[in-house]
C-alpha cells in the first residue's frame, strides 16, 4: 500500500491543476534531443513513445538520434544537436566514460545535458558535476535485475546457470556480475557467460553451444531483450521448456506472451521510464526551475514479471498507454506545480510500479476519471 499512496500524491496534486489538452502549439517552446542505442528494440520504442507523449504535453519538440553503442556516433550526435540548436539533450550514452566529453561539447554551446539509464562511475560523476550545463542522472540500480532473476531461479531449485550478455563496460556487465554474485551465494554455479552478443539469433546459437558443452545447464539469464528472446527460442528448439528455465531483463510483447505460456520463468524491466523522467527534469531546468542540483541522482525501480496477471497489467498500463496521466506529468513540473521539489520528485519516481499504477487506475475508474489515452489513438508509435 505504501507505493500506491505515493502515486496517489501525484493525483491529488494534479487535480488541483485543472484539465489540459494533449497537443503541441504551432511553435514548440523548446527542442530537446534524446539519444538512444537503436530504434527497433522494445525498450527504445516504449521509452520514445512515453517521451513523445510528455513532449506533446509540455509543448516541446523532441529529436531522437541513435548511436548503436558507438562512442564516435554519440559524439557526432552531440555536434548535430548544436547545429540544430537544441536547448537540451538527454542521453543513453554508449558508456559512462564518454559522458564528460558529451557534456563539454554541449556545455560549450550552452546546451543542457542529462543522462539516463546509466551506471556512471563516481569519479566520472564528479567530473560531470563540475559542468554547469550537466543536469544529472536518472537510472535504475542495474544490480537489482541480476539479484531478482537469481532469486527466481534459486527458488525453482536451479543449480547450474549460464548467462547471455552484451559487451563489457555497459549496464549488461553490472547485471551479469550481480546475477553471478547472487546465484553463487545461493548455492548455484554460473558455468559460463557469453559476452558480446547483439541479436536474438546470435544468442540462441550461443546458448545451444553452451548447453552442448555443459549438458547439466538447468537455467539461463539474459541481461537484455535480444539475449532473453534468443534463450527462449533456443530452449524451445531443443525441447527443453520446463527443464531449462529462462529469465531475463527488458520487456516486450513477445516476452510477456512467453511468461503467460510458461516458456519464460520471469523477466525484469520497465526502467525505460528514466527517459521520460529525464525529459521532465530537463524541462524544469529549461523553465528556470531546476529540481535540486546535478548531484541529485534519481532512482527508478526495476519491475519483475513472473505471472500472467502481472504480464497483462504491464501490457495494459505501461505499453498500450502512458504510465502517467497528463495532470500527473504536469504535477512534476514546477511551472505548473510550485510545490514540486527534488525530494518529492525522487519519492514519486521510486514509487512507480506495475501494481501501484494498476491500483491507481482502478481507483480512478471508480471515480469516473478518464484513463490516459492509448498511444495508438494519439498517433504515437515509434515502431
Amino acid at each position: 500500500m505504501k507505493n500506491i499512496k505515493k502515486i496517489g500524491i501525484i493525483l491529488v496534486i494534479a487535480l488541483t491543476l485543472g484539465i489540459f489538452s494533449v497537443g503541441m502549439a504551432a511553435e514548440p517552446d523548446y527542442t530537446i534531443g534524446i539519444t538512444i542505442w537503436g530504434g527497433s528494440h522494445p525498450w527504445s520504442i516504449q521509452a520514445c513513445n512515453f517521451a513523445n507523449y510528455i513532449a506533446n504535453i509540455l509543448n516541446c519538440k523532441i529529436v531522437v538520434t541513435y548511436h548503436n553503442v558507438r562512442p564516435e556516433d554519440e559524439i557526432n550526435n552531440m555536434e548535430n544537436y548544436i547545429s540544430s540548436k537544441a536547448d537540451a539533450v538527454i542521453s543513453w550514452a554508449p558508456s559512462g566514460t564518454i559522458t564528460p566529453k558529451c557534456a563539454e561539447i554541449l556545455g560549450n554551446a550552452k546546451i543542457y545535458y542529462g543522462t539516463y539509464d546509466q551506471d556512471i562511475p563516481q569519479q566520472i560523476k564528479n567530473e560531470l558535476y563540475k559542468n554547469p550545463y550537466y543536469i544529472g542522472n536518472i537510472a535504475a540500480d542495474n544490480k537489482v535485475p541480476g539479484y531478482q532473476n537469481a532469486e527466481v531461479l534459486l527458488k525453482k531449485g536451479c543449480k547450474n546457470a549460464v548467462v547471455l550478455s552484451a559487451e563489457h563496460g555497459t549496464v549488461h556487465q553490472v547485471r551479469a556480475e550481480a546475477f553471478k554474485e547472487a546465484f553463487e551465494k545461493g548455492g548455484g554455479t554460473v558455468l559460463a557467460t557469453q559476452w558480446d552478443l547483439y541479436t536474438a539469433e546470435e544468442s540462441a546459437k550461443a546458448l545451444e553451444s553452451l548447453i552442448a558443452a555443459h549438458p547439466e545447464v538447468d537455467c539461463v539469464y539474459g541481461t537484455g531483450g535480444p539475449y532473453t528472446m534468443g534463450a527462449i527460442e533456443a530452449v524451445k528448439r531443443l525441447n527443453k521448456v520446463g527443464k531449462i528455465f529462462v529469465t531475463g531483463t527488458d520487456f516486450s510483447l513477445s516476452v510477456l506472451d512467453n511468461i503467460k505460456e510458461g516458456s519464460a520463468a520471469a523477466v525484469s524491466g520497465g526502467h525505460w521510464i528514466s527517459c521520460g523522467l529525464s525529459l521532465i527534469r530537463a524541462y524544469n531546468v529549461l523553465t528556470g526551475n531546476p529540481l535540486g542540483s546535478n548531484t541529485d541522482d534519481v532512482e527508478v525501480d526495476m519491475f519483475q514479471i513472473d505471472s500472467a496477471d502481472a504480464a497483462q497489467k504491464y501490457r495494459d498500463w505501461f505499453i498500450e498507454r502512458p504510465i502517467l496521466t497528463e495532470d500527473e506529468i504536469k504535477s512534476l513540473v514546477v511551472k505548473f506545480n510550485p510545490e514540486m521539489n527534488m525530494d518529492k520528485f525522487k519519492e514519486i519516481a521510486k514509487s512507480i510500479s506495475i501494481e501501484s499504477i494498476y491500483q491507481q487506475r482502478m481507483k480512478e475508474k471508480e471515480e469516473g476519471i478518464a484513463f490516459p489515452p492509448k498511444y495508438i489513438d494519439m498517433g504515437i508509435d515509434f515502431q
